[in-house]
């Protein structure tokens, strides 16, 4: 049940958003791309004059449902097993990726993923020691729709 609720709480919480960009552009003639991405969305909005579209909008885990975990004990060269709870509505596959938050820098792990399978092992990449890493959970053709994304974790 409580689960239900954070849904509502989390659909309430975009939709406020939302209307904080609209009354932004609202006044604007020009035409205006943003996207904003954090732990739990991935939110494209475009305005051409005063039309405000949304072109992306990518639930968060716990509206999409699919949560990746976060992984422990990675270092290069490791072999890690990456989990994750999901619904039955979530996308048949995804891809996984790895991304440095100081950095930038983003690693395809694995291409396609059978999210129903709740499970996928791959070998950590050949990368600098940090705090700051992230496992992101990605549309399969379109990495800038991200579906889930771990808490930051240690690579050493």
């Amino acid at each position: 049940m409580e689960d239900i609720e954070y849904i509502k709480a989390e659909h309430e919480r975009r939709l406020v958003l939302t209307k904080h960009f609209e009354s932004i552009w609202s006044s604007s003639e020009r035409t205006h791309t943003v996207s904003l991405r954090s732990n739990d969305t991935n939110l494209q909005l475009c305005t051409i004059g005063r039309a405000l579209a949304l072109t992306a909008f990518v639930a968060s885990p716990s509206v999409c449902g699919l949560r990746l975990l976060t992984p422990t004990g990675a270092y290069p060269g490791g072999v890690v097993e990456e989990t994750w709870v999901s619904e039955p509505s979530d996308p048949a596959t995804f891809s996984l990726l790895l991304s440095n938050l100081n950095t930038h820098d983003t690693y395809a792990l694995v291409a396609s993923v059978n999210t129903s399978a709740g499970h996928v092992y791959f070998t950590t990449p050949d990368v600098p020691s940090s705090l700051d890493y992230v496992l992101e959970a990605v549309n399969v053709t379109n990495d800038n729709v991200v579906y889930s994304t771990t808490d930051p974790f240690v690579i050493s």
